[in-house]
């Protein structure tokens, strides 16, 4: 193992302890979306054309899509994935938990973007729905 991969295991496992702390099935909102909002500056955000999509409008929009299992979720700009954490969440109320819901998400639920930090992001939020 590099002496990097020595320090990210590290930085990795002091961040999972730090976590351990939080009941992560109480997580039901996009957390991480206030923040990467405040991390890009308007000028990026105007060159990339990025707009944000409240929390309320994505569930609207998902429940009114009647989103459930076995169904695709296509997130082509997914920001920092609101869309993928609600689709996730709304899975998990309609009943499925464990790998089931792993599956389910992995399989059907997808987001792209263009930029990075949103896609780190995004991974984030998709972990912890």
């Amino acid at each position: 193992m590099t002496s990097l991969e020595s320090a990210a295991a590290e930085l990795l496992q002091g961040l999972a302890q730090h976590l351990a702390v939080y009941d992560m099935t109480k997580v039901n909102e996009d957390l991480l979306k206030e923040l990467y909002e405040n991390l890009v500056d308007s000028e990026t955000k105007h060159d990339l054309g990025e707009v944000y999509t409240p929390d309320w409008l994505v569930e609207l929009t998902l429940r009114e899509a009647n989103f459930k299992a076995g169904q695709s979720l296509l997130d082509p700009a997914c920001g920092s994935g609101t869309f993928l954490f609600t689709a996730v969440q709304l899975l998990r109320e309609q009943g499925l938990t464990g790998e089931k819901l792993v599956d389910e998400a992995l399989n059907n639920i997808v987001g792209v973007d263009v930029h990075p930090l949103a896609v780190t992001i995004a991974k984030v939020n998709y972990v912890l729905a």
